[in-house]
């Protein structure tokens, strides 16, 4: 009987020291402000964030983040105006955001969102949210082992 207790004890402490952690990585925040005599707008949201990997050490995880921001109207005499973003992203293991780097949009790199796990057994990957065949959000998501 003894070993039976041990064996169910066994069985309720293994799932709790193997647990993994998800944790959604926060995307920068895209800013636009123009003064009110141009367009009446200020305006945020969140970029299109993808992961892209781990640092040459393996303590960051790296990203890449997109967007563009619309301010102005389209009607007569329209003034809509865009402003596209790209941004080098870097968030430690915990998941915080440590350094984000304003890219050209035009020399925007390509971001490889697809799941890579490093050898401690961290895992990095993308979440795309597509609606009506446009992508609706988009977030890099970190696995702790």
């Amino acid at each position: 009987m003894k070993s039976l207790a041990c064996v169910c004890f066994a069985l309720l402490i293994a799932p709790v020291a193997n647990a993994q952690r998800t944790i959604d990585l926060p995307s920068p925040i895209l800013n636009q402000h123009y003064p009110a005599t141009t367009y009446n707008c200020h305006y945020q949201a969140r970029a299109h964030t993808e992961s892209n990997g781990f640092s040459a050490d393996r303590n960051y995880v790296l990203g890449i983040s997109h967007g563009y921001l619309a301010c102005g109207h389209s009607g007569r005499g329209a003034d809509l105006v865009y402003t596209y973003y790209c941004m080098s992203d870097v968030w430690d293991l915990s998941g915080n955001l440590v350094s984000v780097k304003v890219l050209p949009y035009a020399g925007c790199p390509v971001a490889h969102s697809y799941r890579i796990t490093d050898a401690a057994g961290y895992t990095v990957y993308t979440v795309t949210n597509v609606y009506y065949g446009y992508i609706s959000s988009q977030y890099a998501v970190l696995v702790t082992p």
